[in-house]
């Protein structure tokens, strides 16, 4: 498969081949984040699409958030991860995206997943079934049941189902940021027009303080990728819909929780990647890539490091 290009739009070089002398550090002179831009020509509108498929997705040259959270590490991060050529998705992967398709399109994954009885997936028995079944994607026994159990879950839900009865599954959505001129995309799990995005998450736990601390920006940063998929959604629609997580375990009983995502906490979560947008317009614009060691820093050690000098931190009884 072939490498990415540049996911830039209208401003400012690739990262490569630019014929301008280098300036400051990008890590230097950094717009506030959040703050505005110039105003922009004339940004592309945004546009949904119902029918793009996952590697099409894939190969789409503009910047999506999996990607832009690089930068969070570094500029050299995010020019090395958006370089790499893509790799075939791991057994997890694949797991969550047919737990994805069993959820919001069950009669797709009907038709494009199969059930694998055997065992060892080696050896004539593998081998006539892998040619039978063609190019459908095949799952083991007990992935393939796990996915059955998380779309009954999900999909019988009485805060889930209404949003079901009516919206799109994969909707990819592109569009051109109007203050930094960088072309994004985003594929979102399910729309309800005109009442809510819905994001599927299957974890250990659906304990609210224990996703909350998986979604907050300092976890997995799920918070700021929902905002990400919410200003993409206005952008093309017009629309800004309020976001829901789907939050099911994958083990029993596959207790589902929905959480509703605070309007303040969107809020605060569009200036993180905003922020990063900015500093990759920045890199751009000045053709640097620098690491996190652009000077000399101290060593920060853990406050545990050199123990403690306290015996009454360390819980002990006189004479044992």
């Amino acid at each position: 498969m072939k490498t990415k290009g540049t996911p830039h739009g209208a401003r400012g070089p690739s990262p490569a081949g630019s014929s301008e002398p280098p300036g400051a550090s990008c890590l230097d002179g950094l717009p506030p984040v959040g703050a505005a831009g110039p105003t922009p020509a004339a940004p592309a509108a945004g546009r949904i699409s119902r029918r793009i498929s996952w590697e099409k997705y894939q190969a789409l040259e503009e910047v999506n958030f999996s990607r832009l959270k690089n930068i969070a590490a570094s500029p050299a991060h995010f020019k090395a991860r958006w370089a790499e050529v893509q790799s075939d998705p791991t057994d997890a992967q694949r797991v969550g995206s047919a737990i994805h398709a069993a959820v919001f399109q069950p009669d797709v994954f009907l038709d494009e997943y199969v059930r694998w009885p055997g065992g060892r997936r080696a050896g004539k028995e593998w081998e006539a079934f892998v040619e039978e079944v063609g190019e459908r994607e095949i799952l083991r026994a007990e992935d393939h049941d796990l996915c059955l159990k998380v779309r009954d879950a999900v999909r019988h839900h009485p805060v889930v189902a209404p949003y079901l009865k009516k919206g799109h599954p994969e909707v990819v959505v592109r569009w051109q940021d109007a203050t930094t001129m960088i072309k994004c995309k985003a594929r979102l799990d399910w729309a309800s027009p005109h009442l809510a995005l819905l994001d599927l998450k299957s974890v250990r736990s659906t304990e609210p303080r224990t996703f909350g601390r998986a979604a907050s920006p300092t976890g997995y940063g799920w918070v700021v990728q929902a905002a990400w998929y919410r200003h993409a959604w206005a952008q093309a629609s017009g629309d800004v819909l309020p976001f829901r997580f789907v939050a099911v375990e994958k083990e029993p009983p596959y207790d589902v929780t929905v959480f509703s995502v605070e309007e303040h906490d969107l809020v605060a979560a569009d200036t993180i990647w905003r922020g990063w947008l900015g500093h990759l317009a920045l890199c751009y614009e000045r053709n640097e890539w620098p690491g996190r060691g652009t000077t000399e820093q101290p060593l920060l050690l853990p406050e545990w490091a050199w123990g403690t000098d306290d015996l009454e931190d360390l819980d002990l009884e006189e004479g044992v």
